[in-house]
């Protein structure tokens, strides 16, 4: 009768640790959990940070597109307008 009272003691306090570590490993699992969904709110603003800045490059890249075209513009109107105050000049002289 002793040893079975051994027995079920053994057993009771192998229970009372596997309930222990159960608790331990559920608390982990829930931090872990927190951790995890922290992380992906951090790679989505990433992402969005991301898609912000090749937006704004593409945007970068148009705008010096436009810029080049408008310089080159500007610079035929000014070939354009010498010309004529050449023009205007050579009337203005006998």
């Amino acid at each position: 009768m002793g040893t079975e009272l051994d027995a079920f003691d053994q057993l009771e306090e192998r229970i009372q640790r596997a309930v222990a570590h159960t608790i331990e490993l559920r608390a982990e699992n829930e931090r872990l959990r927190q951790e995890l969904e922290g992380l992906e709110i951090r790679a989505a603003e990433a992402d969005s940070a991301t898609e912000t800045a090749a937006r704004t490059r593409k945007d970068l890249e148009q705008a010096q597109a436009e810029v080049s075209t408008l310089q080159k513009e500007r610079e035929g109107v000014r070939a354009r307008v010498e010309k004529l105050l050449k023009q205007i000049d050579s009337l203005a002289t006998p």
